[in-house]
């Protein structure tokens, strides 16, 4: 008499019943390499619990080894305080009380940080070979990546099933490398051990339980949905991931890795395609399901550096400072990003799909939003919320994390139709006025919730046990995943963030402008300005001017923004064990920096004063940018006398003498002290758009060796002495603040030319270093007003 195992194997909220004859029993070895790390104490240990609760029988059972690099004995004290921490139960499960223990018990350390370790494994594993029981071998690595190939590979010499009825399955956690060179070679070296079915990368947002029921809901519909999910009737997708936590604890990693490679290459694009992708016939057919996914990706446009906006909040550079010796990577590390993606098909040409991720927002939610063309109007019986039309707002979201909501679920407009719904989905009825979810109130969508809202490791260990890589990441859709992205990753390396505020800063809000995205800025409300200026809550900035970032803001916002670029600068370049040589300009508004400066607390032993620029006058003259910067600055810091470097124009009482060569003076204690590389130099614009006291058509405009030099005029009260190109250009950063009305004709008229000799600032450019321009909202009024016009 044959004797049959059932097995029920859920795929998407769709059951499939698979009858495997003639098995009597089935036995698992559960390997977990890392058992004491993070994700293990986090999620793994607790969910393998629930497989184990789940699964576990006279004709299924189970084996767990927790493998690390300690000692055994200690090895075990550890995993133990570990499972009783972390394995919880509700005390009326009678069930999950009684075995909990009992898979404490049956979790065996074993140590793997030599060879004889992994073979003593290898030995252990086959200890449970019996005939007439099939086998099968977790090989779930919790390790750093760096680590994969090595391992996997000595798991392979000692503890690969090739048996009949036997399986072996290797699990990777992200990330899947950083580029995709890195990616392609950490598969090719694990492709020497293991094919395509052995192989498990995890993408734990796949086991998410709303994440799991997108096909299902999509195939439910698939008469009406499928009908509109199409650039007809698609206004545009948003993908979204907002945390309100930072990455405190976890600097060195996002130093690597950031949030585009940490989220957007991964979760969100595999979001992306699950929601645009063709369906196939069959979604429990996992093959036509990675066959449809990977033609989407192989659809989606290349995403291009300039259509990405980055970020990074406030306090990562103090952050960076108590973890890392050295910081100087940190300063370009973004903790936010938001991009446009297109597809390239003919079911989405033209769609616009924004992508958001970052830490530190102001709420955390996770959702796919789906918003379609608003083609409709009521003329009666219309539901008016506030004066708006909500009828009109057609819109269907898969809230992935609940955020205001009472669990995660799914929310479709009434407007837009009263779907079917998969098995593994209920109507949730909820009531309230909230008018703020997406531009709607509750009251006007349908919710569905999951049945069972899993934890998502759960669902990804349940998956894996039965086999199912639907969840998992396979070798090309990582190469198409990372072809996405590898290029704009690249280009956008050396970009600095633009800082902003934990908790929700509303200068990360954005609006499509064409093809790209650009920042949204908030205007500024003065006296003078015409009431129509006055009534508008926002203008648009573009990201750049002349080819470089542009920060517009209200004045006393600009010199804030400005004193903290340079406060982060200097902490990160003495983290080096490094000078940091600061060159600033004078004039009323970098006074108001300087004082600034005065009052932070900076590392002044460290840092070098010099002058860009310097009036022939007496250095006690109230005309004298050195007095200035003495009477705001030096004078109320404790700076070393020998880091204080003014112009020499007053030698005992002669005033640029060229025949004393005092601007080769200066160049010498340049070449001495920084070896003509600045961390830092700040300009300004004049009216006639010179820098420093670079004039337009002047001779040291065509200067080719000197890093100083006079400039050439007849009248002694205008002569001064200058740093030139050679040198400024030769700073790692520049900084050119502009504020006031009076600058508004040479902010338009430099965007119309190129001649360094008539506008001296468009010779300033940089070497190998960054330059962004400050300006406040009155330097830059005109473009506003021409914008509005």
């Amino acid at each position: 008499m044959k004797t049959y195992f059932m097995c029920m194997i859920v795929l998407f909220g769709i059951t499939e019943t698979v009858n495997m004859v003639n098995i009597i029993r089935h036995h698992t070895d559960v390997v977990l390499v890392g058992a004491q790390g993070d994700l293990s104490k986090k999620y793994l240990w607790n969910s393998f619990f629930r497989l184990y609760l789940k699964y576990s029988s006279t004709n299924s059972t189970f084996r767990f080894f927790a493998c690390g690099r300690i000692q055994p004995k200690e090895g075990q004290k550890i995993t133990n305080e570990i499972l009783q921490d972390r394995i919880k139960c509700d005390k009326n499960d009678v069930n999950c009380v009684a075995k909990r223990q009992t898979f404490i018990n049956v979790v065996k350390y074993l140590p793997v940080k030599t060879n004889q370790d992994f073979e003593d494994l290898g030995k252990e594993l086959d200890s449970s070979k019996k005939d007439g029981i099939s086998t099968g071998r977790i090989l779930y690595l919790a390790i750093p990546p760096s680590a994969y190939v090595d391992t996997s590979y000595k798991l392979y010499n000692c503890c690969y099933h090739a048996n009949q009825n036997s399986w072996t399955r290797l699990v990777l956690e992200k990330p899947f490398g950083s580029d995709q060179a890195s990616s392609q070679k950490m598969a090719t070296d694990i492709y020497k051990y293991y094919v395509e079915e052995d192989i498990f990368r995890v993408d734990h947002y796949l086991g998410k339980s709303v994440v799991k029921e997108i096909l299902p809901f999509r195939l439910a519909n698939i008469e009406k949905l499928e009908y509109l999910l199409n650039n007809k009737h698609v206004e545009r997708i948003e993908i979204a991931m907002k945390e309100t936590i930072g990455v405190k604890g976890r600097i060195d990693f996002y130093d690597q890795y950031g949030v585009v490679r940490d989220v957007m290459q991964n979760h969100l694009t595999e979001l992306l395609a699950l929601i645009t992708m063709d369906l196939p016939i069959d979604i429990t057919d996992q093959k036509a399901v990675e066959q449809k996914r990977l033609e989407l990706l192989g659809s989606v446009e290349k995403v291009e550096s300039k259509k990405i906006l980055l970020g990074q909040y406030s306090q990562y550079m103090h952050q960076a400072a108590e973890e890392k010796d050295n910081t100087s990577q940190s300063m370009k590390t973004p903790t936010y990003a938001s991009t446009l993606l297109k597809i390239c098909s003919s079911r989405w040409h033209g769609v616009p799909i924004v992508m958001v991720a970052g830490k530190h927002l102001d709420e955390r939610s996770s959702f796919i939003r789906v918003l379609f063309k608003n083609d409709r109007f009521c003329v009666s019986g219309c539901n008016k919320l506030n004066g708006s039309n909500y009828d009109n707002i057609r819109q269907i979201i898969f809230q992935i994390n609940p955020n205001e909501l009472p669990s995660p679920g799914i929310l479709i407009s009434k407007s837009l139709f009263k779907p079917y719904l998969p098995a593994a989905l209920k109507e949730l009825a909820i009531s309230t006025g909230h008018t703020g979810l997406y531009g709607q109130s509750i009251n006007d969508f349908h919710f569905y919730i999951p049945i069972e809202d899993r934890d998502a490791y759960t669902a990804v260990i349940d998956d894996l046990y039965l086999g199912i890589k639907t969840g998992f990441v396979s070798t090309g859709r990582l190469s198409k995943l990372w072809h996405i992205w590898s290029q704009a990753i690249e280009e956008t390396a050396l970009v600095e963030p633009r800082k902003y505020l934990e908790g929700g800063d509303q200068s990360l809000n954005f609006f499509i402008a064409s093809d790209k995205l650009q920042f949204i800025r908030p205007a500024i409300v003065v006296e003078d300005l015409d009431a129509d200026l006055k009534q508008m809550k926002y203008n648009s900035i573009p990201a750049t001017y002349l080819g470089h970032p542009l920060i517009v803001i209200e004045k006393s916002d600009l010199l804030q923004a400005l004193a903290n670029h340079i406060h982060s600068l200097v902490w990160q370049t003495i983290q080096s064990k490094q000078s940091f040589h600061l060159a600033v300009s004078g004039g009323n508004t970098p006074a108001k920096l300087f004082k600034l400066l005065s009052q932070m607390q900076l590392p002044w032993q460290y840092i070098h004063l010099w002058l860009v620029d310097e009036r022939c006058v007496s250095l006690a003259d109230e005309d004298s940018n050195f007095n200035l910067l003495h009477s705001e600055l030096i004078k109320h810091v404790d700076i070393p006398y020998l880091n204080i470097h003014p112009m020499p124009v007053d030698n005992l009482g002669q005033i640029c003498n060229e025949a004393d060569q005092s601007d080769q003076a200066y160049e010498d204690s340049l070449n001495y002290f920084s070896k003509f590389k600045l961390n830092y130099v700040l300009l300004g614009i004049g009216t006639d758009g010179h820098t420093a006291s670079l004039m337009p058509n002047s001779d040291s405009l065509k200067e080719k060796h000197k890093f100083v030099t006079f400039t050439k005029t007849q009248n002694l009260k205008s002569k001064r002495m200058t740093m030139t190109f050679n040198l400024i250009n030769n700073a790692q950063h520049i900084s050119v603040l502009v504020t006031g009305s009076h600058k508004n004709n040479i902010v338009m008229e430099l965007l119309e030319s190129k001649n360094h000799l008539k506008y001296p600032i468009l010779g300033v450019k940089p070497i190998k270093g960054n330059m962004t321009f400050y300006l406040d909202f009155h330097a830059w009024l005109p473009k506003i007003v021409d914008i509005y016009s």
